[in-house]
């Protein structure tokens, strides 16, 4: 479960041994104990957008099904700094490493048949847009089973424009934001307009 009050669980961040894998140099050096090798995943940097898909469908060679276990995660407070690497976390600690969720993707219905909607967070209230239905949702419906891609904006760059957010990350070109204005001027060039 991932619970803003509570650490998350390792996952894939767990030291994990590799079985019989061995250091052929420690091996040669008669240091068993440091002969077997492990291997543990952690981050050197987290992105603005963090987007976490959580597994709702189930394949395999007899049966395909959904999964709607109820999965609590949080709407604010999601902290990555426990998966962060302990030298990115000691050369940049001053920087976020917390999120909020500002959207999820929800699945309903059936396998074969569902239909998706979205949740949006629009400043303090919860919206959900079902086809051309907008409505107003309670925070508690937005951590829900049929919830499937979840979308966390970093805390330091959630208050930025969006033209803020693309200077911040080195995307600013000329027509970044402005697809209809870049969209004619290119149709122009090429005679189109």
């Amino acid at each position: 479960l991932l619970r803003a009050e509570t650490p998350l669980p390792p996952l894939f961040s767990r030291d994990e041994a590799l079985g019989d894998v061995v250091c052929p140099g420690c091996a040669k050096a008669s240091r068993p104990e440091a002969s077997r090798l492990h291997q543990q995943l952690r981050l050197w940097r987290v992105p603005p957008l963090l987007i976490v898909q959580l597994k709702r469908f189930q394949f395999d060679a007899a049966s395909r099904r959904k999964l709607q276990q109820p999965v609590a995660f949080p709407l604010d407070g999601l902290d990555l700094a426990p998966f962060v690497s302990p030298p990115a976390l000691a050369a940049d600690a001053a920087a976020c490493r917390r999120y909020r969720l500002v959207s999820a993707v929800h699945h309903v219905g059936a396998l074969g048949g569902g239909h998706y909607l979205a949740t949006a967070r629009h400043g303090a209230r919860w919206l959900r847009f079902n086809d051309d239905l907008v409505d107003e949702v309670r925070a508690a419906d937005v951590v829900a089973p049929s919830a499937y891609l979840l979308f966390y904006l970093r805390d330091d760059v959630a208050a930025l424009s969006l033209d803020a957010f693309l200077r911040l990350h080195g995307l600013d070109g000329p027509g970044l934001g402005d697809a209809p204005a870049t969209a004619a001027a290119a149709a122009r060039r090429r005679g189109l307009r």
